[in-house]
């Protein structure tokens, strides 16, 4: 898989977090927790999705997961690397040099 290709899986990972977030965001306004089980079942196919495109990268150390849950999409700017090689984790570019220095 070419580094143009898994951006392009990323970015398509990154656009079903966000529609499923501001579908859920508009439906809380009006049903609070009556939409909690749909809510639950979104977000655990979402994380199972996260699974699969990790595997499909190579993603040894769920980096993926990490990345949406801990460094919320990048905004937190964690540092992260392996073998003494560090950076902060901003954008995609970032998360595949992270997958790719801890393979």
């Amino acid at each position: 898989m070419t580094k143009s290709e898994k951006l392009q899986m990323l970015e398509a990972w990154k656009a079903a977090h966000d529609d499923i977030e501001s579908k859920f965001d508009e439906l809380g306004k009006l049903f609070n927790d009556i939409t909690r089980p749909l809510f639950d079942a979104a977000w655990r196919t979402f994380s199972n999705y996260t699974k699969l495109v990790s595997a499909q990268l190579g993603d040894e150390f769920e980096s993926l997961e990490w990345y949406w849950m801990e460094n919320q999409f990048g905004k937190r700017e964690f540092e992260a690397g392996a073998d003494g090689e560090k950076r902060s984790i901003c954008d995609f570019e970032d998360l595949l040099w992270l997958i790719e220095v801890c393979k």
